[in-house]
């Protein structure tokens, strides 16, 4: 009974499944009530008066049995305890001393083993205990008259060591249980060590590990320093001798450095939010479109381009427009970098002027010089040769007079040019001061 009872509750506390725990209860109640009609059968046989006061348990078992097929095994196994105590406590106050009582003791070694709820279990124990106490107070204190049908020392021995069996069982089952937890700790206790002993092996590891990455975590911010420094002067060189800017996608000025700044001659706040195209030295439609396209495109562009500054004189610069993507792929703004050609242009263009000037001076020297100068040394020639007639000195001094006069005119304009030319070459340079 109190095996059955304890199977019981493993099951009620997830140990066993469904099926299993409809087994243990349905197999109770066959037990119960195969014992109440071998007790019903045994008092009959035996002649004893009120034999039928033991048929009460065919239908308290029999409800458990249906209860049970609908699954509800809680209160099946209640229907049993609670059935069988009243059962032995019936028959233990209308039949004192034929052993009943001890049924009554069985029931409440069973209590422990199967209800695990602290209130319940001290409930319960305190309404069995008191139940046996009556019991045992009503058969001093009430006079007891024996029933001549019944055989005392044989039921009571009888139902004895049937309790006494049960209570065997129990103490059995203890020690069963009791090994088997003893074995299960000893097993977690092994795989707790083996857990411990693998947790050490990992934390050696560990440390191992974490040591190495902390030499490569000083290694790297040895390498982040050093590239740091490095992008910082590539920085400050930019900063210094190179025109920078962040555009965003609609050409407005993101960002601009102090040189481009200088350059323009515009301030940070002038020129922040507000489009490149400010800086419009002139360039057709055509020629912004070309540029935009490529690098919308996600390509980069490089030229050299001509801007003007806010007095309305102009700068030059090589300059890369390059695209900037997002994780997406997308060109989110661009960075452009120039690098200053205004000197250089200059003088290219001064360079070209002097060329046209000293063309311009060859040919007035060819054309209005050499023609004197020839038909002086021609008649330098024919007089240091004798070859000039006395009659013809006059006309050969009128000759070189007109000659060496237009050489000094052709002189005088060849002056003049330069020094009207002059003036251009300083006012281009006052002009582009950069």
């Amino acid at each position: 009974f109190s095996v059955s009872l304890y199977n019981m509750s493993q099951v009620e506390s997830g140990v066993k499944s469904n099926h299993s725990h409809a087994r243990v209860v349905r197999r109770l109640a066959l037990y119960m009530l195969a014992f109440v009609s071998i007790l019903t059968v045994g008092l009959v046989v035996g002649g004893v008066d009120h034999w039928y006061y033991v048929l009460p348990g065919f239908p308290v078992y029999g409800l458990a049995l249906l209860v049970n097929n609908e699954k509800r095994y809680i209160l099946a196994r209640n229907i049993i305890f609670f059935g069988s105590f009243v059962l032995f406590t019936f028959w233990g106050f209308t039949h004192r001393r034929t052993g009943a009582e001890y049924g009554l003791i069985a029931v409440l070694c069973s209590i422990p083993m199967v209800y695990r709820n602290t209130k319940a279990l001290v409930s319960l124990l305190l309404l069995v205990g008191f139940t046996l106490l009556s019991y045992v107070l009503l058969d001093k204190l009430s006079p007891f008259t024996p029933d001549p049908t019944i055989n005392y020392p044989i039921l009571s021995t009888f139902i004895m060591l049937v309790a006494s069996g049960n209570i065997l069982v129990q103490i059995f089952l203890n020690r069963q249980n009791l090994f088997k937890y003893l074995t299960l700790v000893k097993s977690k206790n092994e795989e707790l060590a083996a857990t411990l002993y693998e947790k050490k092996e990992t934390e050696v590891q560990l440390q191992k590990t974490n040591k190495e990455l902390q030499e490569l975590t000083e290694q790297l911010n040895w390498i982040v320093r050093q590239k740091t420094m490095e992008l910082q002067t590539y920085v400050d060189a930019i900063n210094v001798n190179i025109y920078s800017s962040i555009i965003d996608v609609k050409g407005n000025f993101i960002k601009i450095n102090e040189p481009l700044l200088k350059a323009t001659g515009y301030s940070d706040a002038e020129l922040i939010g507000a489009n490149y195209r400010l800086l419009d030295a002139g360039y057709s439609e055509i020629a912004y479109a070309r540029v935009e396209r490529i690098v919308q495109a996600g390509q980069s562009w490089r030229g050299e381009v001509k801007y003007r500054t806010k007095t309305g004189s102009y700068y030059w610069c090589d300059q890369v427009v390059i695209p900037i993507r997002t994780s997406g792929n997308a060109v989110s703004y661009y960075l452009t970098l120039g690098l200053p050609t205004t000197e250089r242009k200059l003088n290219d263009e001064m360079r070209d002027k002097a060329l046209n000037l000293l063309q311009k001076i060859a040919f007035q020297t060819s054309h209005n010089v050499r023609g004197p100068m020839a038909r002086i040394q021609g008649l330098v020639s024919l007089i240091r040769h004798d070859m000039v007639a006395g009659d013809e000195l006059k006309y050969v001094s009128k000759s070189l007079a007109e000659s060496t006069e237009e050489l000094n005119l052709a002189t005088s304009d060849l002056v003049n040019f330069v020094n009207s030319n002059e003036g251009s070459f300083a006012g281009q340079q006052e002009e582009n001061p950069l």
